[in-house]
């Protein structure tokens, strides 16, 4: 009897693992979809650059990903003083004005 409980205790367990691997399993595969589909509408927003003279300039994320990339490490410093040294990559902003000639 104890064996036949213990057997039946493990079956259940088992299938109640399985079948959490098979919901999670799905789940990253639609939240991976979701993810690149997100990427794909990013690069169509618009970002505006004003105050400068009288017109703004208006670039697409694309357009900005297109423009050579730069790495630099930068120090940044907190309100409470802390220092923290990290190491960026991206499009300078003096790139961006010389695409519009306002550099």
């Amino acid at each position: 009897m104890y064996v036949l409980r213990r057997f039946s205790c493990t079956v259940l367990l088992l299938i109640l693992v399985v079948g959490l691997i098979a919901c999670t399993a799905s789940d990253q595969e639609n939240q991976g979809s979701e993810v690149n589909k997100e990427v794909d509408e990013s690069l169509n927003e618009v970002i505006v650059i004003s105050g400068l003279e009288s017109d703004e300039l208006k670039i697409t994320v694309a357009e900005i990903k297109g423009l050579p990339a730069l790495e630099r490490t930068v120090t940044g410093i907190s309100s409470t003083g802390e220092v923290t040294e990290n190491t960026v990559k991206g499009a300078s902003l003096d790139d961006v004005l010389k695409k519009f000639g306002k550099s």
